[in-house]
């Protein structure tokens, strides 16, 4: 009877390792190969939400996902939206230029 012989980590570095490349934390190895869903559920929620609910409600969504959902990239998430997020503050900024000029 033949075993089949799976060659295993040898270091540390070497779990950080996947199809030959070096992957800076372990969360970015589990999202390579596929172990971690990835952020495109909170997208897909944030894009769905932005369509009819104010910045100031999206905000506290992304704070609320931030907090209890275990986003994988937080600041990619947020350079996606971060004009939907903003949106209230710029329409009260350029309000507020256009009286005083």
């Amino acid at each position: 009877m033949l075993l089949n012989v799976v060659k295993g980590p040898t270091s540390l570095e070497s779990l950080k390792s996947v199809n030959g490349i070096l992957y800076p934390t372990y969360q970015a190895v589990c999202l390579a190969l596929g172990l971690l869903e990835g952020d495109n559920h909170w997208c897909d929620t944030l894009t769905n939400a932005s369509m009819d609910n104010s910045s100031c409600k999206l905000r506290e969504l992304f704070a609320f996902i931030l907090i209890f959902c275990n986003v994988s990239n937080p600041s990619e998430l947020w350079d996606k939206f971060k004009d939907h997020f903003m949106e209230d503050y710029v329409r009260d900024f350029n309000g507020i230029n256009q009286m005083q000029t």
